[in-house]
Parts: C-alpha cells; structure tokens; sequence
C-alpha cells in the first residue's frame, strides 16, 4: 500500500473534505422510479449567495412543481453544501444507464 500511496503522490496535488446533505423536500421522485441499474448519474452545481438561500429553495419547489405537473419520468436528488464547503450551493443529481437515458427519461408521458 505504502509504494501505492507513494506513485499517488506524483500525481495527486491536494485534497480536501466536505460534506453535502440531500433535502427531501426539495428532491423530485415519481412513482416507479428506480436508481437501480442506472449507474450514470449526472451533476448540476448551483452556486449563489448566502444572502438567496430562501430565494434558492422557493426556485427548486417551483423547479418540482413543475417536473410532477408536466408528468416527467425521471426524477431527482437535491444537496446542499454543508461543513467544509468553501461556497453556498445546491446540487441536483440525476442518474440514468447511460447519458441518453437521462435525456429520454426527462420527456413527459
């Protein structure tokens, strides 16, 4: 482990922790959807503003609403930056099997 460890730092610079919380409230799962088998997820990272945080959050309900009204099949994770995050933000993590899926899943019914 230790000559490993050694080659790793050749190449690996600095590191860092933080933690990131998921807010059900926020995340959208329709019925029978499932993570299972789809192992390509998909990130968006939205920065803003300590100052917007409420502001933020009305935006991703309206963002849900939207998502069950329009009768889409996928559905989402939200996460906000928590201890050790040098920024303000919320993530959205979709997965699908694979990049194509996500696109065709996000179609309504």
């Amino acid at each position: 482990m230790g000559k490993m460890f050694d080659a790793m730092n050749t190449y690996y610079d600095s590191h860092s922790d933080a933690i990131a919380y998921q807010i059900p409230k926020l995340s959208c799962s329709p019925e029978r959807n499932s993570v299972v088998g789809k192992n390509h997820p998909e990130y968006h990272f939205i920065y803003y503003r300590p100052k917007h945080t409420t502001e933020m959050k009305d935006a991703l309900a309206q963002v849900k609403a939207m998502f069950k009204t329009k009768g889409v099949k996928n559905g989402y994770d939200v996460y906000h930056s928590g201890f050790g995050s040098e920024e303000s933000f919320n993530m959205v993590s979709i997965c699908g099997g694979e990049e194509l899926d996500i696109a065709q899943e996000g179609e309504r019914k």
